[in-house]
Order: C-alpha cells, then sequence, then structure tokens
C-alpha cells in the first residue's frame, strides 16, 4: 500500500513545473515617463555642483529647499559647497501628521543639512540625496529627504 502511494504522490508532482509549459509572459503598459532636465540657473557656468529639490528646481546654495512633501528647509546658510560634500544649517518647517495629516500641524524647527555625493547628467553635476537632521525640543531627529540627483 506504501508503494501504491508513493507512486501515485510522484507521478502527481511529476507534472509540476515540468519543462514542456511556460508560463505566459507579463506585459506592463508604457506608461510614457521620461525624466526630464530640472530647471536650471539662467547664465549657470560649467562646473559647480547645484541641488535638484522636490520642486524640480536646480540652484546654487539655496535659501530654501523642500526635502519632503511635508517638510520645507528655510534661511539656509551654507558652511561648505562644491565639494563631495555641501553643509548647511537653517529652520525647517515641518508637518506634524498626528492624529493624522489633515488634522495635524506645521511646527518649525532648527535643522541641519548635509548634501552628498555629486552626479554628472543634463551638463551639470547634482548632489545625489541629503540629510536633513531636524533639531526637536529633547532630541535631534533624522528626517526623511527626498532629494536627489536627476541622473
Amino acid at each position: 500500500m506504501a508503494a501504491a502511494v508513493a507512486a501515485a504522490v510522484t507521478a502527481g508532482l511529476a507534472g509540476c513545473g515540468s519543462a514542456q509549459h511556460k508560463p505566459d509572459p507579463v506585459t506592463l503598459p508604457a506608461f510614457g515617463y521620461h525624466p526630464t532636465a530640472p530647471k536650471l540657473p539662467a547664465g549657470l557656468p560649467p562646473g559647480p555642483v547645484v541641488v535638484s529639490d522636490l520642486t524640480h528646481t536646480a540652484a546654487l546654495r539655496p535659501s530654501s529647499l523642500q526635502f519632503a512633501s511635508d517638510a520645507t528647509l528655510a534661511g539656509v546658510h551654507w558652511s561648505s559647497w562644491g565639494g563631495s560634500t555641501a553643509s548647511g544649517s537653517g529652520t525647517a518647517s515641518v508637518r506634524i501628521c498626528s492624529p493624522n495629516c489633515a488634522q495635524g500641524s506645521e511646527r518649525v524647527y532648527p535643522a541641519r543639512v548635509t548634501l552628498l555625493d555629486p552626479k554628472a547628467c543634463y551638463g551639470s553635476r547634482f548632489y545625489s540625496s541629503a540629510k536633513v537632521t531636524v533639531q526637536t525640543p529633547g532630541a535631534s531627529k533624522p528626517w526623511v529627504s527626498f532629494i536627489s540627483a536627476p541622473c
């Protein structure tokens, strides 16, 4: 009896994953998305590193940056710029989504930003990421930043 059960299980499993049956490929629609160059400052000479924020506007030492959909850094003073990193400080205006974003409030805190890893594209160089630290009461907290190079 055990031999008959083993033979039946083996025969049943033999059809699974058979080389004769191949799954149909999945075809996705063309969405038509093509990255576009950010708006560069007028008269920008070749060479300097710029940053492109969520407004898709590139700037050299900007005084403000929209670094997340719910956060903006304003009054930025840059202590360094142009190398592999740039550092600055300013005031972060952030949306506190408590109990939810619609009923939440906006708060303002001191903040620091570090831009990192320049990448070349669209005839310019762009910082490709940012680390933002918001100094909330009692502790400094990293805040999510969506700044990236358009490359």
